[in-house]
């Protein structure tokens, strides 16, 4: 008998949850991740959520699921019948919630089940149990593959990766004459949302500025982004100098990223990072315990991947801020160096970050995943228990101040 019939064609539910503003990099690294795998296996979304997320809009094959701690059986069972609709052969989850809900359906269905841990500081509590764990960092893998409670996991290291930036022209253009840019005047442009723990990445791109200009270049700083806190963007409004604008305007702050092509320098993070790579930008990512950003390079990229480019990731001793302010200065005012920064970093994203390449581990770990097993059954449910009781104690505390404050 022939075993070369044509393996089945996947179909995967992934599940992701959203309480919030529903703009978290995870729900952009799901959307980039799936829209790769349709040309592979047959894809679903199920969005379970307070509101359905804006980042998500668009995005076909979507499933709304509305959350609450005290829906949390109907959210069950609107998975379930959202299984039995779609008939997958595996699930996917893609953050601690959708893990805990994922579990008691793969439980019930027994269908294999995959895990995506999308970065951040790694998890000490509530460690991402499953057989299969995709891990976007190796700061992760490497912390989990220490933790006794992650033992027979099996933990794959797959970087997070974007697809090629769909830019939108009118509204850089738009953002220019908001801005009043001159015709000579290079922008550094920093995205995020104005929060304390980005303000240092603010500064730098303000460092960063203040350099250029000192080498006879006219700079601006754009720092674009929502206010997360109302203080951090007016104590920056109040010592923003000459060449920094700070821009709030919804207008620009929603998919900030296809406005990228206003930026001749980037200051980045994660995804963002990776995105004005693809455009070939000359890209600089804060680094922990410097006061100055590192240039993304060949010699920098492992170091900055390590904490999957974000300002917990640390460099050799040798790269101090003496060094990496020489490095800035040297790449900001040679045009040739910069050429070379934009070309070098448009490689990195062909070659490690473009989201095609995560696509195909996918597949191989899909034909290697296993159903959640019943002998860990009450694990499943007293996570998930424990859950719903911490998420109704915080929205009923949040009622109470909400009532005593106003």
């Amino acid at each position: 008998m022939s075993s070369d019939r044509p393996k089945e064609r996947p179909r995967v539910l992934y599940v992701i949850t959203s309480r919030g503003k529903g703009t978290g990099g995870h729900h952009f690294s799901l959307r980039d991740l799936t829209a790769r795998m349709r040309a592979h296996a047959d894809v679903h979304i199920a969005v379970v959520a307070d509101r359905f997320p804006p980042s998500l809009e668009g995005v076909p094959d979507t499933t709304w699921l509305p959350w609450g701690a005290l829906r949390g059986t109907a959210t069950l069972a609107g998975l379930l019948g959202l299984v039995r609709r779609f008939r997958p052969t595996h699930l996917h989850s893609y953050d601690p919630l959708a893990l805990q809900l994922t579990r008691l359906v793969s439980l019930w269905t027994q269908l294999p089940l995959v895990h995506t841990t999308c970065g951040g500081p790694t998890p000490r509590r509530n460690v991402p149990r499953n057989r299969d764990v995709v891990l976007f960092s190796e700061e992760n893998r490497s912390a989990l593959a220490a933790n006794p409670r992650m033992a027979g996991c099996r933990l794959h290291l797959i970087a997070s990766r974007v697809n090629p930036v769909q830019v939108d022209l009118a509204r850089v253009e738009a953002l220019r004459a908001h801005l009043a840019l001159g015709p000579d005047e290079q922008v550094v442009l920093r995205i995020n949302r104005f929060v304390h723990n980005y303000l240092p990445a603010m500064e730098q791109a303000m460092a960063l500025g203040r350099l250029m200009r000192e080498g006879g270049q006219r700079a601006r700083v754009v720092l674009l982004g929502s206010i997360g806190d109302a203080d951090v963007a007016q104590a920056l409004a109040e010592r923003a100098e000459p060449g920094v604008s700070l821009v709030h305007d919804a207008t620009f702050t929603h998919n900030a990223a296809a406005l990228l092509p206003i930026a001749d320098v980037v200051l980045g993070t994660g995804r963002g990072l990776m995105e004005a790579a693809c455009l070939g930008r000359v890209v600089f990512a804060p680094v922990s315990d410097r006061h100055w950003p590192a240039l993304l390079g060949p010699d920098t990229v492992e170091a900055l991947a390590h904490a999957n480019f974000s300002p917990r990731a640390r460099l050799p001793d040798a790269l101090d801020d003496a060094a990496l302010r020489e490095r800035a200065r040297a790449v900001l005012t040679n045009p040739a160096s910069r050429l070379a920064a934009g070309a070098a970093a448009r490689h990195l994203y062909e070659t490690r970050f473009d989201a095609g390449v995560a696509a195909a581990r996918h597949l191989e770990i899909y034909a290697q995943a296993e159903p959640w097993p019943v002998a860990r059954a009450a694990e499943a449910l007293g996570d998930l228990g424990l859950n719903l009781a911490l998420e109704t104690f915080r929205r009923t505390r949040r009622a109470l101040t909400k009532a005593e404050t106003s």
